[in-house]
């Protein structure tokens, strides 16, 4: 999909992990927002890239959300747990830089790092997934299961080592989508 891109292992684990959700009737294939095959990218106007700077993403995370796979949703709208208690941001229905700050808060009104990305959201107890663009690292943060809320790139790991096994539980159905995930 994208093997040019530094971020290559995460954008294809991330589409075969969306395909899947799609196969197994998780959700409908309008959820599905690819980027253009041909460029490896959304198109220019599809992120609100000056709110994204302004709410402090470094430019490479920028550059990042651009070539992204994403199931759409509206930015409030939860609408399927992709892991238990989290669901998927999709930074092209983010429409302005109070939202993009609030997807860099952490529970203690800190900031996450300019150069990180947050995949997923937690409803409450869930895991909030955070890309390092940096470090090239994903980190599985779970904020109500620390002592502190602290995110903590030691914890960081390469996508498919954090993804993998996540798409193995999906595909051998030891997870299901429930009804009220599927439109």
């Amino acid at each position: 999909m994208s093997s040019s891109s530094p971020h290559s292992e995460l954008i294809e684990s991330l589409d075969e992990f969306y395909t899947l959700l799609f196969e197994l009737g998780a959700m409908t294939r309008d959820y599905l927002r690819r980027p253009d095959p041909a460029t490896g990218r959304h198109p220019g106007d599809a992120l609100n890239a000056d709110a994204a700077r302004a709410a402090g993403y470094s430019e490479d995370a920028v550059c990042l959300l651009y070539q992204l796979p994403y199931i759409g949703t509206s930015f409030s709208e939860y609408q399927i747990d992709i892991l238990y208690d989290s669901v998927p941001v999709d930074y092209l229905a983010v429409k302005d830089e109070v939202q993009f700050e609030d997807l860099r808060e952490m529970y203690d009104d800190e900031m996450l790092p300019s150069s990180t990305v947050r995949l997923t959201r937690t409803c409450v107890y869930g895991t909030n997934l955070v890309y390092d663009v940096d470090a090239r690292l994903l980190v599985p943060w779970k904020p109500f299961d620390e002592a502190q809320d602290t995110y903590d790139l030691r914890h960081g790991k390469p996508a498919r080592e954090v993804l993998g096994p996540i798409i193995d539980k999906w595909r051998s159905l030891e997870w299901l989508a429930w009804a009220d995930n599927v439109d």
